[in-house]
């Protein structure tokens, strides 16, 4: 067993930042510290802010409510619901004809209108899965009116 650590700079912010992997052996380790220096140039921290920031513009266009509920269970079901929106909107762009997808879009619309923070928090296991999604798209859609 082999660490594999090393300090880079992020071109984004500029801060210095340490990348450690566990690999098997001290060849590989090496390898991966070579690969890490020609490839990763971003902090974890600006990583994470442009993925959010592109998932934002991902689910932007479904113009979704504003969430209500204490601070803390907004935050949380923010992310929820980020997280079911996009992985929706992959299957939406995934779909194999413009009817699947025009359905898919309509789902996304319809999770949408949930506004209650504690609804997402309560569903969270459920809303990211298409089954379920079928099963209560009836219920949904009544939520919806």
């Amino acid at each position: 067993m082999a660490i594999a650590r090393t300090t880079l700079t992020c071109t984004i912010c500029g801060k210095s930042f340490e990348i450690r992997k566990e690999c098997f052996n001290r060849t590989q380790a090496d390898e991966y510290i070579e690969w890490a220096t020609k490839h990763i140039d971003t902090c974890p921290e600006c990583y994470k802010a442009a993925m959010q920031s592109a998932e934002d513009e991902q689910i932007a266009v479904y113009h979704l409510p504003e969430l209500t509920g204490s601070e803390k269970q907004i935050k949380w079901a923010t992310s929820i619901r980020r997280k079911c929106v996009v992985q929706l909107d992959e299957y939406t762009q995934k779909a194999a004809n413009d009817e699947e997808r025009e359905q898919m879009i309509n789902i996304i619309s319809l999770l949408g209108t949930h506004g209650d923070s504690r609804w997402w928090i309560d569903h969270q296991d459920d809303v990211t899965n298409p089954r379920w999604i079928k099963r209560h798209l009836g219920e949904l859609m009544q939520a919806a009116k």
